[in-house]
Protein backbone atom coordinates (compact mmCIF):
# COMPACT_ATOMS: atom_id res chain seq x y z
CA UNK A 1 0.00 0.00 0.00
CA UNK A 2 1.48 3.40 -1.14
CA UNK A 3 2.09 6.06 2.35
CA UNK A 4 0.33 9.38 0.52
CA UNK A 5 0.15 11.48 3.85
CA UNK A 6 -1.47 14.56 1.40
CA UNK A 7 -4.73 12.09 1.55
CA UNK A 8 -4.97 12.50 5.09
CA UNK A 9 -3.84 16.40 4.71
CA UNK A 10 -8.30 17.49 3.74
CA UNK A 11 -9.81 15.20 6.46
CA UNK A 12 -7.29 17.23 8.93
CA UNK A 13 -8.21 20.82 7.67
CA UNK A 14 -12.16 20.20 7.54
CA UNK A 15 -11.83 18.63 11.28
CA UNK A 16 -9.58 21.51 12.45
CA UNK A 17 -12.18 24.12 10.84
CA UNK A 18 -15.17 22.45 12.62
CA UNK A 19 -13.83 22.56 16.22
CA UNK A 20 -12.85 26.18 15.31
CA UNK A 21 -16.69 26.66 14.26
CA UNK A 22 -17.82 25.19 17.32
CA UNK A 23 -15.66 27.37 19.57
CA UNK A 24 -16.62 30.61 18.03
CA UNK A 25 -20.47 29.92 18.37
CA UNK A 26 -19.86 28.91 22.14
CA UNK A 27 -18.43 31.80 22.99
CA UNK A 28 -20.95 34.08 21.02
CA UNK A 29 -23.80 32.20 22.71
CA UNK A 30 -22.36 32.26 26.25
CA UNK A 31 -24.72 34.33 28.86
CA UNK A 32 -22.86 37.75 29.31
CA UNK A 33 -22.04 38.68 33.51
CA UNK A 34 -25.22 39.81 35.72
CA UNK A 35 -25.85 43.51 34.74
CA UNK A 36 -25.33 45.94 37.77
CA UNK A 37 -28.44 47.55 38.37
CA UNK A 38 -28.13 51.46 38.31
CA UNK A 39 -28.98 52.63 41.85
CA UNK A 40 -32.59 54.43 41.74
CA UNK A 41 -32.63 58.11 42.15
CA UNK A 42 -32.36 59.91 44.86
CA UNK A 43 -35.87 61.13 44.79
CA UNK A 44 -37.35 57.57 44.31
CA UNK A 45 -35.27 55.91 47.28
CA UNK A 46 -37.77 56.43 49.94
CA UNK A 47 -40.20 54.70 47.70
CA UNK A 48 -38.07 51.42 46.95
CA UNK A 49 -36.55 50.95 50.45
CA UNK A 50 -39.43 48.81 51.54
CA UNK A 51 -39.62 46.79 48.16
CA UNK A 52 -35.94 45.90 48.34
CA UNK A 53 -35.75 42.95 49.79
CA UNK A 54 -38.36 41.80 47.58
CA UNK A 55 -36.73 42.60 44.59
CA UNK A 56 -33.42 41.21 45.83
CA UNK A 57 -34.82 38.06 46.51
CA UNK A 58 -36.50 38.30 42.96
CA UNK A 59 -33.49 39.21 41.72
CA UNK A 60 -31.87 36.21 43.10
CA UNK A 61 -34.27 33.87 41.91
CA UNK A 62 -34.26 35.06 38.50
CA UNK A 63 -30.06 34.91 38.88
CA UNK A 64 -30.67 31.35 39.85
CA UNK A 65 -32.97 30.25 37.25
CA UNK A 66 -30.86 32.20 34.56
CA UNK A 67 -27.77 30.27 36.02
CA UNK A 68 -29.66 26.73 35.87
CA UNK A 69 -30.89 27.48 32.23
CA UNK A 70 -27.20 28.80 31.52
CA UNK A 71 -25.88 25.46 33.02
CA UNK A 72 -28.44 23.39 31.08
CA UNK A 73 -27.86 25.03 28.03
CA UNK A 74 -23.84 24.90 28.45
CA UNK A 75 -24.34 21.15 29.30
CA UNK A 76 -26.16 20.48 26.03
CA UNK A 77 -23.54 22.79 24.10
CA UNK A 78 -21.24 20.24 25.85
CA UNK A 79 -23.18 17.08 24.83
CA UNK A 80 -23.84 18.63 20.87
CA UNK A 81 -19.63 19.63 20.93
CA UNK A 82 -18.95 15.75 22.06
CA UNK A 83 -21.34 14.42 19.33
CA UNK A 84 -20.05 16.45 16.60
CA UNK A 85 -16.74 15.22 17.71
CA UNK A 86 -17.44 11.97 18.09
CA UNK A 87 -18.89 12.21 14.57
CA UNK A 88 -16.32 13.76 13.10
CA UNK A 89 -13.99 11.44 14.19
CA UNK A 90 -16.32 8.32 12.88
CA UNK A 91 -16.01 10.66 9.75
CA UNK A 92 -12.17 10.61 10.26
CA UNK A 93 -12.18 6.93 10.53
CA UNK A 94 -14.62 6.20 8.18
CA UNK A 95 -12.36 8.60 5.65
CA UNK A 96 -9.30 6.74 6.39
CA UNK A 97 -10.63 3.12 6.26
CA UNK A 98 -12.24 4.34 2.51
CA UNK A 99 -8.45 5.69 1.87
CA UNK A 100 -7.25 2.50 2.54
CA UNK A 101 -9.80 0.40 0.66
CA UNK A 102 -8.68 2.84 -2.31
CA UNK A 103 -5.54 2.11 -1.71
CA UNK A 104 -5.32 -1.97 -1.36
CA UNK A 105 -8.04 -1.97 -4.40
CA UNK A 106 -5.34 0.25 -6.10
CA UNK A 107 -2.68 -2.26 -5.05
CA UNK A 108 -4.59 -5.39 -6.23
CA UNK A 109 -5.61 -3.61 -9.55
CA UNK A 110 -1.80 -3.00 -9.92
CA UNK A 111 -1.25 -6.20 -8.92
CA UNK A 112 -3.94 -7.74 -11.36
CA UNK A 113 -2.44 -5.40 -14.28
CA UNK A 114 1.07 -6.71 -13.17
CA UNK A 115 -0.21 -10.43 -13.56
CA UNK A 116 -1.60 -9.39 -17.14
CA UNK A 117 1.70 -7.79 -17.88
CA UNK A 118 3.56 -10.56 -17.11
CA UNK A 119 0.95 -12.79 -18.49
CA UNK A 120 1.26 -11.44 -21.79
CA UNK A 121 4.67 -10.65 -21.43
CA UNK A 122 4.98 -14.45 -21.09
CA UNK A 123 2.77 -15.04 -24.03
CA UNK A 124 4.76 -12.98 -25.88
CA UNK A 125 7.79 -14.79 -24.99
CA UNK A 126 6.03 -18.19 -25.91
CA UNK A 127 4.96 -16.20 -29.68
CA UNK A 128 8.52 -15.24 -29.85
CA UNK A 129 9.81 -18.60 -29.37
CA UNK A 130 7.50 -19.82 -31.28
CA UNK A 131 8.31 -17.67 -34.22
CA UNK A 132 11.58 -18.74 -33.73
CA UNK A 133 11.41 -21.86 -33.49
CA UNK A 134 9.38 -21.95 -36.93
CA UNK A 135 11.66 -20.01 -38.06
CA UNK A 136 14.67 -22.92 -37.30
CA UNK A 137 11.85 -25.52 -38.74
CA UNK A 138 11.63 -23.28 -41.92
CA UNK A 139 15.32 -22.94 -42.01
CA UNK A 140 16.02 -26.24 -41.69
CA UNK A 141 13.17 -27.28 -44.10
CA UNK A 142 14.90 -25.35 -46.63
CA UNK A 143 18.56 -26.47 -45.82
CA UNK A 144 16.84 -29.92 -46.39
CA UNK A 145 15.21 -29.09 -49.09
CA UNK A 146 18.50 -27.84 -50.51
CA UNK A 147 20.77 -31.33 -49.18
CA UNK A 148 18.29 -33.05 -51.37
CA UNK A 149 18.60 -31.40 -54.86
CA UNK A 150 22.29 -31.01 -53.75
CA UNK A 151 21.85 -35.03 -53.92
CA UNK A 152 19.48 -35.17 -56.84
CA UNK A 153 22.33 -33.20 -58.72
CA UNK A 154 24.92 -35.70 -57.15
CA UNK A 155 22.36 -38.96 -58.06
CA UNK A 156 22.33 -37.43 -61.71
CA UNK A 157 25.94 -36.71 -62.05
CA UNK A 158 27.05 -40.25 -60.29
CA UNK A 159 24.43 -41.77 -63.10
CA UNK A 160 26.12 -40.03 -65.98
CA UNK A 161 29.66 -41.15 -64.56
CA UNK A 162 28.44 -44.56 -63.91
CA UNK A 163 27.06 -44.22 -68.06
CA UNK A 164 30.87 -43.19 -68.61
CA UNK A 165 32.67 -46.33 -66.70
CA UNK A 166 30.23 -48.58 -68.33
CA UNK A 167 31.28 -47.15 -71.72
CA UNK A 168 34.57 -47.83 -70.45
CA UNK A 169 34.52 -50.84 -69.12
CA UNK A 170 32.82 -51.92 -72.08
CA UNK A 171 36.09 -50.86 -73.74
CA UNK A 172 38.37 -52.18 -71.63
CA UNK A 173 36.60 -55.76 -71.82
CA UNK A 174 36.64 -55.78 -75.38
CA UNK A 175 40.19 -55.14 -75.12
CA UNK A 176 40.31 -57.79 -72.64
CA UNK A 177 39.25 -60.06 -75.27
CA UNK A 178 41.03 -59.97 -77.71
CA UNK A 179 44.18 -59.81 -75.59
CA UNK A 180 42.72 -63.01 -73.92
CA UNK A 181 42.52 -64.62 -77.31
CA UNK A 182 46.43 -63.19 -77.82
CA UNK A 183 47.50 -64.91 -74.65
CA UNK A 184 44.74 -68.24 -75.76
CA UNK A 185 47.39 -68.38 -78.39
CA UNK A 186 50.68 -67.48 -76.69
CA UNK A 187 49.13 -70.33 -73.68
CA UNK A 188 48.75 -73.03 -76.70
CA UNK A 189 52.04 -72.25 -77.72
CA UNK A 190 53.56 -72.72 -74.36
CA UNK A 191 51.23 -75.85 -73.65
CA UNK A 192 52.84 -77.90 -75.99
CA UNK A 193 56.40 -76.66 -75.35
CA UNK A 194 55.64 -78.01 -71.48
CA UNK A 195 53.67 -80.87 -72.68
CA UNK A 196 57.10 -81.44 -74.47
CA UNK A 197 59.05 -80.43 -71.52
CA UNK A 198 56.60 -82.59 -68.86
CA UNK A 199 57.50 -85.76 -70.81
CA UNK A 200 60.99 -85.29 -70.55
CA UNK A 201 60.43 -83.98 -66.95
CA UNK A 202 58.41 -87.51 -66.92
CA UNK A 203 61.10 -89.67 -67.86
CA UNK A 204 63.69 -87.71 -65.30
CA UNK A 205 61.06 -88.51 -62.74
CA UNK A 206 60.98 -91.79 -63.40
CA UNK A 207 64.32 -92.58 -62.81
CA UNK A 208 64.70 -90.53 -59.67
CA UNK A 209 61.86 -91.99 -58.33
CA UNK A 210 63.40 -95.55 -58.84
CA UNK A 211 66.69 -94.30 -57.21
CA UNK A 212 64.35 -92.47 -54.39
CA UNK A 213 62.60 -96.25 -54.13
CA UNK A 214 66.11 -97.81 -53.69
CA UNK A 215 66.71 -95.03 -51.05
CA UNK A 216 63.86 -96.19 -49.35
CA UNK A 217 64.50 -99.59 -49.40
CA UNK A 218 68.08 -98.62 -47.47
CA UNK A 219 66.41 -96.45 -45.07
CA UNK A 220 63.60 -98.87 -44.06
CA UNK A 221 65.89 -101.59 -43.79
CA UNK A 222 67.68 -98.85 -41.03
CA UNK A 223 64.81 -97.93 -39.44
CA UNK A 224 64.01 -101.70 -38.90
CA UNK A 225 67.44 -102.06 -37.67
CA UNK A 226 67.04 -99.52 -34.76
CA UNK A 227 63.52 -100.78 -34.01
CA UNK A 228 64.97 -104.17 -32.78
CA UNK A 229 67.91 -102.10 -30.91
CA UNK A 230 65.11 -99.59 -29.27
CA UNK A 231 62.82 -102.87 -28.42
CA UNK A 232 65.59 -104.61 -26.83
CA UNK A 233 67.04 -101.56 -24.91
CA UNK A 234 63.20 -101.30 -24.07
CA UNK A 235 62.86 -104.75 -22.67
CA UNK A 236 66.12 -104.27 -20.30
CA UNK A 237 64.95 -100.77 -19.33
CA UNK A 238 61.27 -102.77 -18.24
CA UNK A 239 63.20 -105.43 -16.46
CA UNK A 240 65.65 -102.89 -14.80
CA UNK A 241 61.56 -100.71 -13.73
CA UNK A 242 60.08 -104.15 -12.28
CA UNK A 243 63.37 -104.90 -10.07
CA UNK A 244 63.47 -101.01 -8.95
CA UNK A 245 59.15 -101.90 -8.48
CA UNK A 246 59.91 -104.61 -6.21
CA UNK A 247 62.75 -103.11 -4.52
CA UNK A 248 60.23 -100.19 -3.58
CA UNK A 249 57.65 -102.56 -2.30
CA UNK A 250 59.69 -104.57 -0.33
CA UNK A 251 61.11 -100.99 1.26
CA UNK A 252 57.16 -99.56 1.52
CA UNK A 253 56.15 -103.26 2.93
CA UNK A 254 59.01 -102.35 5.76
CA UNK A 255 57.70 -98.85 6.04
CA UNK A 256 54.29 -99.92 6.89
CA UNK A 257 55.67 -102.57 9.45
CA UNK A 258 57.34 -100.03 11.35
CA UNK A 259 55.08 -97.43 11.00
CA UNK A 260 52.40 -100.24 13.04
CA UNK A 261 54.83 -100.94 15.32
CA UNK A 262 55.11 -97.24 16.31
CA UNK A 263 51.59 -96.65 16.36
CA UNK A 264 51.08 -99.66 18.48
CA UNK A 265 53.43 -98.27 20.62
CA UNK A 266 52.12 -94.53 20.47
CA UNK A 267 48.32 -96.52 21.41
CA UNK A 268 49.96 -98.41 24.50
CA UNK A 269 51.38 -94.88 26.06
CA UNK A 270 47.90 -93.10 25.00
CA UNK A 271 46.54 -96.08 27.09
CA UNK A 272 48.76 -96.10 29.75
CA UNK A 273 48.48 -92.03 29.86
CA UNK A 274 44.65 -92.32 29.80
CA UNK A 275 44.16 -94.83 32.71
CA UNK A 276 47.34 -92.25 34.58
CA UNK A 277 44.28 -89.32 33.99
CA UNK A 278 41.20 -91.95 34.65
CA UNK A 279 42.82 -92.35 38.16
CA UNK A 280 44.36 -88.72 38.91
CA UNK A 281 40.62 -87.76 37.90
CA UNK A 282 39.14 -90.44 40.50
CA UNK A 283 41.80 -89.36 42.82
CA UNK A 284 40.83 -85.92 42.13
CA UNK A 285 36.87 -86.75 42.53
CA UNK A 286 37.07 -88.84 45.56
CA UNK A 287 39.47 -86.44 47.26
CA UNK A 288 36.80 -83.43 46.57
CA UNK A 289 33.98 -85.52 47.73
CA UNK A 290 35.63 -86.07 50.63
CA UNK A 291 36.54 -82.94 50.90
CA UNK A 292 32.90 -81.76 50.16
CA UNK A 293 31.58 -84.50 52.41
CA UNK A 294 33.71 -83.08 55.58
CA UNK A 295 32.68 -79.26 54.75
CA UNK A 296 28.93 -80.41 54.38
CA UNK A 297 29.23 -82.28 57.99
CA UNK A 298 30.83 -79.76 59.57
CA UNK A 299 28.17 -77.63 58.82
CA UNK A 300 25.35 -79.97 59.54
CA UNK A 301 23.40 -80.11 63.18
CA UNK A 302 20.94 -82.16 62.50
CA UNK A 303 17.26 -82.79 64.50
CA UNK A 304 17.15 -85.13 67.27
CA UNK A 305 15.85 -88.74 67.78
CA UNK A 306 16.63 -89.63 64.40
CA UNK A 307 17.37 -92.91 62.99
CA UNK A 308 21.23 -93.74 62.07
CA UNK A 309 20.05 -95.47 59.01
CA UNK A 310 17.93 -92.68 57.60
CA UNK A 311 19.97 -90.83 54.38
CA UNK A 312 19.06 -88.28 52.48
CA UNK A 313 20.05 -87.96 48.80
CA UNK A 314 20.31 -84.12 47.23
CA UNK A 315 21.35 -82.99 44.09
CA UNK A 316 23.52 -80.22 44.21
CA UNK A 317 24.47 -77.20 41.29
CA UNK A 318 27.43 -75.22 41.41
CA UNK A 319 29.92 -72.81 40.24
CA UNK A 320 33.34 -73.36 39.10
CA UNK A 321 34.22 -71.19 42.24
CA UNK A 322 32.28 -73.58 44.37
CA UNK A 323 29.61 -71.63 45.21
CA UNK A 324 26.14 -73.22 45.53
CA UNK A 325 23.62 -72.08 43.27
CA UNK A 326 20.85 -74.70 44.31
CA UNK A 327 20.20 -77.76 46.33
CA UNK A 328 17.05 -80.49 45.06
CA UNK A 329 16.03 -83.54 47.49
CA UNK A 330 16.53 -86.34 44.93
CA UNK A 331 15.28 -88.92 47.39
CA UNK A 332 13.98 -87.87 51.23
CA UNK A 333 14.55 -89.54 54.20
CA UNK A 334 10.89 -89.43 55.32
CA UNK A 335 12.15 -87.10 58.27
CA UNK A 336 11.21 -83.10 56.78
CA UNK A 337 13.75 -81.56 59.47
CA UNK A 338 16.11 -84.02 58.41
CA UNK A 339 15.89 -83.03 54.77
CA UNK A 340 16.08 -79.41 55.77
CA UNK A 341 18.86 -79.67 57.82
CA UNK A 342 21.27 -81.51 54.67
CA UNK A 343 19.74 -78.33 52.41
CA UNK A 344 20.70 -76.28 55.09
CA UNK A 345 24.35 -77.45 56.09
CA UNK A 346 25.27 -77.53 51.89
CA UNK A 347 24.33 -73.93 51.85
CA UNK A 348 26.44 -73.02 54.59
CA UNK A 349 29.68 -75.00 53.77
CA UNK A 350 29.82 -73.00 50.45
CA UNK A 351 31.30 -72.20 48.51
CA UNK A 352 32.69 -76.40 48.27
CA UNK A 353 36.28 -77.31 47.82
CA UNK A 354 36.26 -77.95 44.02
CA UNK A 355 39.03 -79.90 42.38
CA UNK A 356 41.99 -77.91 40.50
CA UNK A 357 41.08 -79.42 36.97
CA UNK A 358 38.38 -78.14 35.03
CA UNK A 359 37.62 -81.22 32.97
CA UNK A 360 36.81 -83.14 36.51
CA UNK A 361 34.87 -80.14 37.47
CA UNK A 362 33.16 -80.28 34.27
CA UNK A 363 32.54 -84.19 34.53
CA UNK A 364 31.58 -84.39 38.39
CA UNK A 365 30.75 -81.47 40.03
CA UNK A 366 28.86 -78.82 38.03
CA UNK A 367 25.89 -80.84 39.11
CA UNK A 368 25.94 -84.27 41.26
CA UNK A 369 24.13 -85.94 44.15
CA UNK A 370 25.19 -87.15 47.29
CA UNK A 371 24.03 -89.31 50.33
CA UNK A 372 24.17 -88.04 53.82
CA UNK A 373 23.53 -90.53 56.81
CA UNK A 374 23.25 -88.66 60.27
CA UNK A 375 25.46 -91.31 61.68
CA UNK A 376 28.36 -89.30 61.44
CA UNK A 377 26.91 -85.89 62.40
CA UNK A 378 26.53 -84.33 65.65
CA UNK A 379 24.05 -82.17 67.53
Amino acid sequence: MVNDTSSYRLPLVLAVSLHLFVVALFLIEWPDSPREIAPPPQHVTAQIVKSENTVTEQRNQASRKKAEEDRRRKAEQEKKVAEQKAAEQKAIEQKVADQKAAEQKVAEQKAAEQKVAEQKAAEQKAAEQKAAEQKVADQKAAEQKKAEEAKKLADQKAAEQKKAEEAKKLADQKAAEQKKAEEAKKLADQKAAEQKKAEEAKKLADQKAAEQKKAEEAKKAAEQKKAEEAKKAAEQKKAEEAKKAKQREKEEQQLMEQMAIEQAAREVADREQAEQRAKLAAEAQADAISQIRAAVEDNWMYPPNVNPQQRVVVRINTVPTGQVMSVTIVQGSGNPALDRSVEQAVMKASPLPMPDDPRVYEQSFRTFTMEFRPENATW
